[in-house]
């Protein structure tokens, strides 16, 4: 899972551009009443024929801890479990991470194993801890 800070403007735009060609990809903006943006919820790598995918989330800084990604990433898993009929939806998050690890335990993933040094952040290699929710699980 990418609840990873997109890099630059410039990177975001190519990235959501990139978007518009594929088949395997979901993305949810989120917004306050208000319709501030406030960030995104995505799904990807969706793999019909193996009932599987990945979920990502990112909130700005500003609008965090207030939540916004847990109502947006249980949307985004009902939507996957009950329209898309996918079996399993993983998530991967960066050891640095808390509040990330804390949102994915919230909403009913278990702790798969760790991927040891697998990502690099901030000049450092840093372990990746690997998610996983059932559709039987999901209780949203």
């Amino acid at each position: 899972m990418g609840l990873t800070d997109p890099h630059s403007a410039q990177s975001e735009r190519a990235w959501l551009q990139d978007l518009d060609d594929r088949e395997d990809h979901i993305l949810l903006f989120i917004a306050t009443d208000e319709n501030t943006p406030v960030g995104n919820v995505e799904l990807f790598d969706i793999d019909h024929c193996h009932g599987r995918a990945e979920l990502g989330c990112w909130v700005y800084e500003p609008h965090r801890g207030q939540g916004y990604a847990t109502a947006a990433c249980q949307l985004m898993l009902r939507y996957a479990f009950t329209e898309l009929r996918l079996h399993r939806v993983d998530a991967v998050v960066y050891d640095t991470n808390d509040a990330s690890q804390a949102l994915i335990e919230t909403l009913g993933f278990a702790h798969e194993g760790v991927k040891r040094e697998f990502g690099y952040l901030d000049g450092e290699f840093v372990d990746q801890h690997q998610y996983g929710i059932l559709g039987s699980e999901f209780s949203g």
